[in-house]
């Protein structure tokens, strides 16, 4: 049965300097910044909240370009799973676009946020998806 990345080790993730474990590292960060976002204000909100984008766009950018056409030539559903995954990335994306028009201390704001985080790709420390073998995740 595949395991969330959360549930690997670094070995077994391919090492260090591996996608999948860069993608690991970038999730337990993403978490913290989300959580941090949702109990900061003003600049403070402001600066998490641009952390947070500086980290986001680009993680999900290398699981769209180096994991996902892995996934799709060597799993049989694989086409399905990223295509999901791809959808709650713009969901995402669309939210933070949402948010820029926005102050940052508005009950708006707020609640986009709160969408954000509650979205099943806002929120990467939950548990996770499974780490498809054909990615290079473990399923042991």
């Amino acid at each position: 049965m595949p395991r969330s990345l959360a549930e690997q080790t670094e070995e077994q993730l391919g090492g260090r300097r591996s996608v999948l474990s860069r993608q690991k590292r970038d999730h337990v960060e993403l978490d913290r910044l989300i959580r941090k976002a949702e109990h900061a204000s003003g600049h403070d909100r402001e600066a998490v909240l641009n952390d947070l984008c500086r980290l986001v766009f680009p993680h999900a950018f290398a699981e769209e370009a180096v994991l996902w056409p892995a996934i799709r030539r060597r799993l049989a559903d694989g086409e399905q799973l990223t295509l999901e995954i791809e959808k709650e990335h713009q969901a995402i994306n669309e939210l933070f676009t949402s948010l820029e028009t926005l102050d940052v201390d508005s009950d708006e704001h707020h609640r986009l946020f709160a969408e954000i985080a509650a979205a099943p790709g806002g929120r990467p420390g939950r548990g996770g998806r499974p780490a498809p073998a054909a990615a290079g995740g473990d399923r042991s």
